[in-house]
């Protein structure tokens, strides 16, 4: 399979960190009992191993409908919105729900890369977009 724009290589790097970050610690928190940290996963935080899955899938979604343009623009959009809800969701479990816990770098910058990847795709398609309607005009 060829990848034909650029949108569906950022939409791809981008659903390869949000299957990343399924898979790592979100947080360390000191285990009194024991001398080493316990690591916690998405496993136990839910909500955040749902927002991983919905946006993963949607991704892997828009990557295959290449052909149409402006469904993919519009699943793009949800996929940056849960992108942002996912890191607004990782502040407040951060400054909230788990103050004493040493919250690990990559649960933010994986998800902020994801979104800076997936803002690019979507610039990419509305470029592809009003070229597309232009030569619409022309005919």
């Amino acid at each position: 399979m060829i990848i034909q724009r650029w949108q569906n290589l950022l939409l791809f790097v981008s659903l390869v960190l949000m299957v990343w970050s399924c898979f790592m610690p979100v947080a360390s928190m000191p285990d009194p009992a024991a001398s080493m940290d316990t690591f916690l996963f998405p496993v136990d935080a839910p909500v955040l191993l749902v927002l991983d899955i919905v946006i993963a899938m949607l991704l892997g979604i828009a990557i295959f409908m290449y052909r149409n343009l402006k469904s993919q623009m519009s699943v793009t959009t949800i996929t940056i919105l849960l992108l942002i809800a996912q890191i607004i969701t990782l502040c407040v479990m951060n400054l909230v729900a788990m103050t004493d816990a040493v919250f690990n770098v990559q649960a933010y910058i994986l998800p902020a890369i994801s979104l800076i990847c997936s803002y690019a795709a979507y610039r990419f398609e509305r470029k592809d977009w009003k070229l597309l309607r232009s030569y619409d005009r022309l005919r």
